[in-house]
């Protein structure tokens, strides 16, 4: 006959090992929430619906205000509806997050007040919640900013066809004093990843690689040789050199490198 001091132990252990495997089960599901919720942030491109408690219309000067994340060296890129913002940010925990206070073009817009209010918010953010493909941006208890999950997403499929350049960093010339007579123009074909175009001179042709997080890399390109006056072309060509990554929203296409826009175009 077993004496109730060992039955009493026996039970004991088992329960305690019950005990261990539910814990153990409840961490794993917790695991697999925090990683479901990470790729659901870093895979979207969210669109700004509210800002300080007030509406963000779909289209600010035309484009569509919105931030996106990069997993692998942790940055921001937002637009609210004007210049290029980028960034980095550190999540600190499951909720916490932290944003460095980014750069931006220089460009001015009718409405910037968007824009302002982004860096604004920027500043203030320190935690959020992602469910449902809507992200909240908070500060403390309150919430900052409202995202959902944009339909237009950046992704390789969204550069096919032919992109007119619109803009370019450059300081020393205007666009206008760089192209007076003919825009750069890009085109992609997404499916043997082949790019060509023209320089507003001469025309060339290459390839190109994307990766995750809208990461693009341009091969060596080929060009033809006529002599072409003014700087337009070696400002173009430098400038695609510099493209780490790219953005497609509502028919515009920036080009970024690091955290500075270096060229736009539109949809042809």
């Amino acid at each position: 006959m077993k004496s109730p001091l060992i039955t009493m132990k026996r039970n004991f252990i088992v329960l305690a090992t019950v005990i261990s495997l539910g814990m153990s089960s409840c961490a794993a599901q917790k695991t697999g929430t925090d990683k479901h919720m990470s790729t659901a942030l870093f895979d979207t491109k969210w669109q700004l619906t509210e800002l300080n408690g007030k509406p963000v219309p779909n289209e600010v000067n035309g484009k569509q205000p919105f931030m996106s994340f990069e997993k692998n060296e942790n940055r921001y890129s937002a637009s609210g509806g004007c210049n290029g913002i980028g960034g980095t940010f550190e999540l600190k925990s499951k909720k916490k997050i932290k944003f460095s206070q980014g750069m931006s073009t220089m460009m001015a817009c009718p409405d910037m007040s968007v824009e302002q209010g982004i860096n604004q918010m920027l500043g203030k953010v320190d935690n959020f919640e992602l469910a449902g493909g809507l992200l909240v941006l908070k500060q403390g208890a309150t919430p900052v900013a409202k995202m959902k999950a944009s339909t237009a997403g950046s992704t390789s499929a969204a550069l096919e066809g032919t992109w007119v350049m619109d803009y370019v960093l450059h300081t020393s010339e205007t666009f206008q004093a760089l192209y007076p007579e003919q825009k750069p123009t890009i085109t992609f074909t997404t499916a043997e990843n082949k790019v060509n175009g023209n320089s507003s001179c001469n025309n060339f042709f290459g390839e190109y690689k994307t990766s995750e997080g809208s990461r693009i890399k341009f091969g060596a390109l080929g060009m033809t040789r006529m002599f072409c006056p003014g700087n337009g072309e070696s400002v173009f060509v430098k400038n695609l050199e510099k493209v780490t990554r790219y953005a497609v929203s509502e028919g515009i296409l920036t080009f970024i490198s690091d955290d500075i826009v270096v060229m736009r175009f539109t949809k042809k």
